[in-house]
């Protein structure tokens, strides 16, 4: 009976000194950033004054004509002019 527990005990501990080990070793957590070189290629496409804002933009306004045209509720262009005034 006590040789069964000690064999239990022993089976748990070696997981958790194993987890804890390797959580605990800080080089196991540091990688390169890979995509570090492609944000500034992200900000020129979908940066501010880009195409793709212009269009997201107008579609955002054509999106919010439409929603009016159905409900005839005047305040959904209040929020178009708080999302393109942000």
């Amino acid at each position: 009976m006590f040789k069964d527990f000690i064999k239990k005990l022993y089976s748990k501990m070696k997981t958790t000194v194993t987890v804890t080990a390797v959580s605990s070793v800080p080089a196991v957590a540091m990688a390169a950033d890979l995509a570090a070189g492609a944000k500034q290629d992200v900000k020129d496409t979908l940066g501010v004054g880009s195409t793709a804002w212009t269009i997201l933009l107008v579609l955002e306004i054509l999106a919010a004509v439409f929603m009016y045209i159905k409900t005839k509720n005047l305040a959904l262009f209040g929020g178009i002019i708080a999302l393109i005034c942000q």
